[in-house]
């Protein structure tokens, strides 16, 4: 889900819970996640931030990436990686919280994503929801969600 929901934004704020419903552990190091939005405002450098996690903030990565066929509603997508030897056993899951800013160290500050016009924004639920417009991959096979 979207911590933050309104149309304007100064970050976006997703939150995911990672869940394993196979059989067999998965290595955490081979899960990519990506979260689709429209830039909205390009010419400024883009951060991410790993608020939390239950493996910790620093075996949490993000990647952004410009797509080559992009679509109205999705022209970028968060890779959310982990740094870690640990695995997601069958029946357990992780949390992450994190945030997609633009880099406001020159200026005011006041730009504004328009998330409504972004994939993978959920602007209605306030609580983890199985949510296919946020794919996972496993080691570059796609395992669950739709791409745009």
């Amino acid at each position: 889900y979207n911590e933050e929901r309104t149309d304007k934004a100064k970050e976006i704020h997703p939150r995911f819970k990672l869940i394993n419903n196979g059989d067999t552990p998965i290595k955490l190091s081979s899960v990519k996640i990506r979260y689709y939005y429209t830039i909205d405002i390009e010419d400024r450098h883009q951060l991410f931030y790993c608020d939390w996690s239950d493996i910790g903030r620093s075996s949490v990565t993000g990647k952004f990436v410009k797509m080559s066929s992009s679509s109205q509603d999705a022209d970028h997508y968060l890779e959310i990686g982990f740094d870690t030897s640990e695995y997601l056993e069958p029946g357990s899951n992780i949390e992450i919280t994190c945030r997609i800013g633009p880099d406001n160290t020159v200026g005011d500050g006041n730009i504004f994503y328009t998330q409504s016009n972004d994939y993978s924004f959920n602007s209605s639920d306030v609580n983890f929801k199985s949510w296919d417009k946020v794919t996972v991959y496993v080691s570059g096979s796609l395992l669950w969600g739709s791409e745009p």
